[in-house]
């Protein structure tokens, strides 16, 4: 039993607790004003008892004897004011463990010094300022731990320390006596030793004699000033866990490779480069590196966790190269020189030949190397003979610029050409810079205008060059430089060139360290390229060209692929079941895959429609034989430039549909620009209220609008918005659903996407708007990292007016803080009042379809719960009992950035709260999902059923140390099943994204005579299309890809489901004994996973396994799992 009786500001303790009590195990009086040890004698079972923070400032030898009882086993008598202790303490012939840490001690009481003292095997005596002498407690005969950081005004470490033999745990931190980095060698006389800390202490070196402690499982060093370790920390050996975080080291030794038995590393924050090799043989569960300036691992390897850096750092072991080379990217318009520009860098003797030959427009991507030689070439760690870059010369063509957008990426030198005697707006030089900030936001950017000796004067080109600075140069901060050039002259040429390799060799990934299979794998992907026709590889192919690189382990041959495609040597899609099973050699190939398909003359398509029959007119053998089709139908899809109106498959195959007559798809960059003439007719005006009886919408205003953004976004809204397309065109789409309309459209010119909503009613209009708002948003974050300028409203009022083209706008913001404050009104040009709910009937609820409660009709009793965004009260709805989730709305801080962050915070728990209300109300009822009863518009708050058994999380918890029944561990596991395969069941399927044991609520079934579980909190949850980033914070519960950074899938929650069958099977938490959610995630994303008890059923033991499995695609479906949980049911409570 335990008590918390801190922070109460109590004088005294009364005798009573005795009688009140007497079963205390544990006690806290921490932080209050006692000056005297309270009588305690009478609590005869309690071992542990805190007395820190108070105002004791002598303990007398009584107060031990008669206060105190003997049971005692651990007594905390930090922060308070003693200068002594009492012999009498030795009485306790339990105690254990004594913490007398910040009191005024100015030696060490006798009383630890002179006695045996033979129980006490736990001493901290740390921050005790006052303390001149420093003696060590050597009488402590079973002193296992001592702890003695933070003594101001100690020098020097007696060589006394070596006495402590029984010693196993050692913190000395944040002392100045090892400032020399020396420690008295009678130290290595603790053989016993397994934990040293020394954090904070200044070491300047690295004290040798650590390495005679050659017992050590724990040592940390965090903190200091070492530049570098031991050569040779083998002696090490033993060692679990190593700290190593904010000193100054440069490197790691490769001996560290031989610490067999290390799990846990931490070298973040110093100036480490590159990570040996030999640590990839380590059995590391958690590897803190972040803040040091890394070159090996490559940031594309480290950002996905130990498990890749590791196997990276293996791969090397076999053999390494340093590697000088990036992409070098040429972007611009049609004819302003890009190719030609290429040509004279790469050799400006030749610039007279090079000008003789036709100037033929690029088709999709030229794909080349450029060798930086001639001399040597400087980079930040060391002179190189050369550095390659490959050049990427993308067509100018606007037709190309959708495909494009796909080979943007980072490790790039970026060229955006203009034609200097034109307004750089022609060669549209902001679209490429806004296009590469979103793609590519670290990457360098020159800007280059050609055609220099055709300028009037070299007046204009500094002219030119000035306009050019200061419009572009502050608010794109990547650009290195500006450059006006001649190809016809060779003006400016030797400059440029010298500025591509002065920002080429200072890139921080120049000379990283890669595995030489790697590289020899590349040569043969480039020698596979020359050679074959069609410039695609099966992957059984694949993988016995892998082994000509000494690559047989084909883990290790995904992981070079995946390499190569994100250096641009191939493309290759690890993680679609469609592509995986082929390689594609050359990038370009893609390119012009692509380009065929949105380049398609008029007699294969109608109205952007593409009949599969009429691809192999298309995609022609021999370059794109027709068992390939398949493949690229899948590949367009994966880009989003088609939707195929067939559908896919279950396993995520598209259907063997190329042969099939009527199988189509839709191809939005080959639809008109015109709006089509039945549009008047399909849409029409809403003046008057004629047409609909509710109309609202949406304004989203940009800087800048990427090229396939509207053509991605109407292939997404078409795979998953529940309705039909009644009109589509280049920059538009009209949906229809029963009684309700949506026009989606484009203006390009303003930079303005919009979309309106129609229905006949409030509640009609729900689903639709809700897939179409969350559709955009998951677009603008997921896709194309583009946030919007503004959001605005237009006033329905106008509308109504007949001022369709020029409506009142009112922003986002003020029409959510609007519903939030209960305002009914807004004003529309300081004339007309309009109704809130009329302008965001979506944000005001309106259109919740489910009952609407007053507050008259509430009764809002006892607070249960409070999260980050709503507070949890149990109440009275018509006389039934019911929990009320109520949001809360606070005000706006005074400090300007903390009031933006208040208001973020406050929308973004207003988006969860109106999606809460969205999945509970669209759902019928079941009985393993929290029931809706209704919503609170004023305040805002949703009423549900009260299941007074509170939490699963808690219920196991009070479980602890025993095992539930199986009869009640599988209807458990059942309910919670059910629940999930009802949301699963939907179409699109419903994700859950926080599924976890503090989520499950619990009740007695009357009835069914037996505790029921329900699914309960969905503010997280979505549309699998719409699920954009991880929102979840705790990663107890969360899926390895979603730590990973991949998006959630029905597999997500899966795997949540299958650490909760842990729970409920141990009644033990999840990894329990990590403290460091950091050291879970690595350890989750590695595939450890707790023991399953040896008694556990098989079939369960099975089921968790499978639930929790690393590798999604191997998770079962809520079908399946119902399924077993029904049969081991069956089995179980039969037998």
């Amino acid at each position: 039993m335990f008590a918390d009786l801190s922070a109460l500001g109590a004088f005294f303790i009364p005798e009573s607790i005795h009688l009140e009590m007497s079963s205390l195990v544990e006690l806290t009086l921490a932080h209050n004003n006692l000056s005297t040890i309270p009588n305690l004698s009478g609590l005869s079972s309690l071992e542990k008892l805190g007395l820190q923070g108070n105002r004791l400032m002598a303990i007398s030898q009584e107060e031990i004897v008669l206060n105190l009882p003997i049971s005692l086993k651990e007594l905390n008598l930090a922060s308070n004011q003693l200068t002594d202790l009492p012999t009498s303490i030795v009485k306790l012939s339990n105690l254990n463990t004594l913490c007398i840490s910040n009191n005024n001690f100015k030696t060490l009481p006798s009383v630890l010094l002179d006695s045996k003292y033979e129980s006490l095997t736990s001493l901290n005596i740390s921050s005790c300022r006052y303390l001149e002498v420093f003696h060590i407690p050597t009488a402590l005969v079973s002193l296992t731990t001592f702890i003695a950081t933070g003594l101001e005004r100690i020098a020097v470490l007696p060589e006394e320390i070596g006495r402590l033999s029984t010693l196993e745990c050692l913190d000395l931190s944040e002392n100045d006596f090892t400032t020399d980095g020396r420690l008295p060698w009678s130290i290595t006389q603790l053989v016993n030793l397994k934990e040293l800390s020394l954090n904070h202490s200044k070491l300047a070196n690295f004290p040798l004699q650590i390495l005679n402690l050659v017992n050590l499982r724990k040592l940390s060093l965090s903190n200091n000033l070492f530049t570098k370790l031991p050569n040779d920390i083998s002696p090490l050996h033993n060692l679990v866990e190593l700290n190593l975080s904010n000193n100054r080291l440069e490197n790691v030794p490769s001996s560290i490779g031989q610490l067999e038995k290390l799990q846990v590393l931490s070298i973040q924050h110093n100036q480490i480069k590159e990570l040996k090799p030999s640590m990839g043989l380590l059995p590391l569960e958690h590897l803190a590196i972040q803040g040091n300036p890394l070159r090996t691992p490559p940031p594309e390897i480290i950002a996905k966790g130990t498990v890749s850096i590791l196997k990276f750092l293996k791969d090397l072991t076999k053999g390494q190269e340093e590697c000088y080379r990036m992409k070098l990217m040429v972007v611009g318009q049609e004819n302003v020189g890009k190719t030609t520009l290429i040509k004279v860098l790469r050799d400006k003797k030749k610039i007279k030949t090079l000008l003789a030959q036709p100037n033929v427009s690029t088709d999709g991507i030229i794909i080349d190397d450029w060798v930086l030689s001639g001399g040597q070439v400087k980079t930040k760690s060391k002179t190189v003979d050369n550095i390659t870059l490959t050049t990427m010369d993308f067509a100018g063509q606007e037709v190309y610029y959708t495909t494009h957008q796909f080979f943007l990426s980072e490790r790039s030198i970026y060229i955006i050409v203009w034609n200097t005697l034109k307004d750089e707006e022609h060669s549209r030089v902001e679209f490429w810079l806004q296009s590469i900030t979103t793609r590519a936001p670290n990457s360098a950017i020159i800007i280059v205008g050609t055609h220099l000796d055709d300028l009037p004067s070299q007046s204009s080109a500094k002219t030119i060059k000035k306009q050019m600075e200061e419009k572009y140069c502050k608010r794109f901060p990547n650009i290195k430089e500006i450059k006006l050039v001649s190809c016809t002259s060779g003006k400016g040429l030797t400059s440029l060139r010298e500025t591509i390799e002065q920002i080429a060799s200072a890139q921080p990934n120049m000379g990283e360290i890669l595995p030489s299979s790697y590289l020899l794998l590349e040569n043969l992907v480039k020698e596979e390229r020359r050679v074959r026709t069609i410039p695609t590889m099966s992957w059984a192919e694949f993988v016995q060209l892998g082994k000509l690189c000494t690559i047989n382990d084909e883990d290790e041959l995904v992981r070079a692929t995946i390499f190569l495609n994100q250096i641009g040597s191939l493309v290759y899609f690890p993680n679609e079941e469609g592509l995986k099973k082929i390689v594609i050699l050359d990038p370009q190939w893609i390119t012009l895959m692509l380009a065929s398909i949105i380049t398609v003359k008029h007699n294969y398509t109608n109205q952007g429609v593409i009949l599969h029959r009429d691809l192999k007119h298309i995609w022609k053998a021999p370059f794109y034989p027709q068992e390939l089709h398949p493949h690229l139908l899948t590949l367009l899809e994966k880009f989003e430039i088609s939707f195929n109106f067939q559908g896919k498959t279950s396993s995520g195959q598209l259907q063997d549909v190329v042969h099939d007559d009527n199988a189509r798809s839709l191809i939005p960059a080959l639809l008109s620009n015109e709006c089509p003439s039945e549009f008047g007719k399909l849409w029409g005006s809403n003046r008057g209220g004629v047409m609909a009886a509710i109309q609202y919408g949406r304004q989203y205003q940009f800087d800048f609008i990427p090229t396939g953004l509207f053509s991605r976004l109407m292939v997404r809204i078409l795979n998953f918005a529940s309705s039909e397309a009644i009109c589509y065109w280049r920059n538009g789409i009209i949906l229809q659903r029963e009684g309700e309309q949506v026009l989606v459209e484009l203006a390009e010119n303003l930079r303005i996407l919009r979309f309106t909503i129609r229905g006949a009613g409030k509640q009609s209009v729900a689903l639709l708007s809700r897939d179409v708002i969350e559709t955009i948003q998951s677009l603008l974050q997921d896709s194309f990292k583009l946030q919007a300028k503004a959001i605005t409203v237009p006033c329905v009022h106008c509308v109504e007016m007949g001022n369709e083209e020029d409506p009142f706008l009112f922003t986002l913001q003020q029409c959510e803080n609007a519903v939030l404050n209960n305002i009914p009104y807004l004003m529309c040009r300081d004339t007309v009042n309009v109704r809130t709910d009329n302008l965001v009937p979506d944000l005001s609820m309106a259109t919740f379809s489910g009952t609407r409660i007053t507050k008259e009709q509430l009764q809002f009793q006892k607070l249960i719960g409070e999260g980050g965004s709503a507070l949890v009260y149990m109440g009275m709805y018509k006389g039934k009992t019911v929990a009320i989730k109520k949001l809360k709305v606070g005000g706006a801080s005074e400090d300007e950035d903390a009031g933006q962050d208040s208001e973020f915070l406050l929308s973004k728990a207003f988006t969860e709260f109106r999606r809460e209300c969205w999945i509970l109300s669209g759902l019928d009822h079941h009985e393993n999902i929290v029931g809706l009863l209704g919503l609170c518009l004023n305040p805002l708050a949703i009423v549900t059923e009260f299941l007074p058994d509170g939490n699963l999380h808690g219920y196991l918890n009070k479980q602890s140390g025993k095992r539930l029944p199986w009869k009640l561990a599988i209807e458990l596991s059942l309910d919670i099943a059910l629940g999930m395969e009802y949301l699963h069941s939907s179409s699109p399927p419903i994700l859950h994204r926080d599924l976890k044991s503090p989520n499950i609520l619990m009740t007695t079934d009357k009835e069914k005579g037996r505790i029921l579980a329900k699914v309960a909190d969905f503010g997280l949850s979505g549309l699998q299309h719409t699920i954009i980033e991880r929102c979840v914070v705790n990663p107890v519960w969360l899926a390895p890809e979603i730590m990973s950074g991949g998006e959630a899938t029905t597999k997500s929650d899966i795997y949540s489901f299958g650490v909760i069958l842990w729970e409920i099977l141990t009644c033990s938490e999840f990894f329990g004994e990590i403290s460091f959610m950091s050291v879970l995630e690595d350890m989750v994303i590695a595939g450890k996973r707790p023991a399953i008890p040896d008694w556990c059923h098989p079939t369960f033991t099975k089921l968790i396994e499978d639930c929790w499995n690393n590798d999604p695609k191997k998770r079962p479906p809520f079908t399946a799992i119902v399924s077993t949980l029904k049969q081991l049911q069956s089995s179980v409570i039969d037998k």
